[in-house]
């Protein structure tokens, strides 16, 4: 009679089964660093339009205003009247730069007479797709002294 030894150790389906868990954690490893780099890339390009939007916020914001019964200058239309002394209406500039456009809306006399409305709209290069814009509005005192 012959005696049968202890064998200890895994089996090659242990081992197959082993080896797949660990390829699938690897391949979901791999797939979120991949989203990771997307998001940071569209966080960076967000950021970089929001700056973009700011900065003309601010840039209008800075503007003296002076009144003058004299058409104002095309580049800018924050200060434009109507025949009445009140703000003009429906205004739009554009601004490209490199990684991002800016482009904005003045809404005259809304919501009260000595103030103009500007809407502020941030894409990127390309972009058509009005639902992909930042928009920013804020409201702008035209009131001179």
């Amino acid at each position: 009679m012959m005696k049968r030894l202890n064998e200890s150790g895994f089996t090659i389906l242990e081992m197959l089964c082993a080896v797949v868990v660990l390829a699938i954690g690897l391949m979901s490893g791999a797939a979120m660093q991949t989203r990771a780099i997307q998001q940071s890339t569209f966080s960076h390009q967000l950021t970089k339009q929001v700056l973009g939007g700011e900065e003309i916020m601010e840039n209008i914001i800075a503007r003296p205003i002076v009144f003058s019964p004299e058409p104002p200058p095309p580049w800018d239309p924050i200060f434009a009247y109507t025949s009445e002394g009140y703000p003009a209406d429906g205004t739009e500039v554009s601004e490209h730069y490199t990684d991002y456009n800016v482009r904005y809306q003045t809404f005259g006399g809304t919501p009260l007479k000595m103030v103009t409305t500007v809407t502020v709209y941030a894409s990127r290069p390309g972009t058509t797709d009005a639902s992909k814009e930042l928009n920013f509005k804020f409201i702008r005192s035209t009131r001179w002294e």
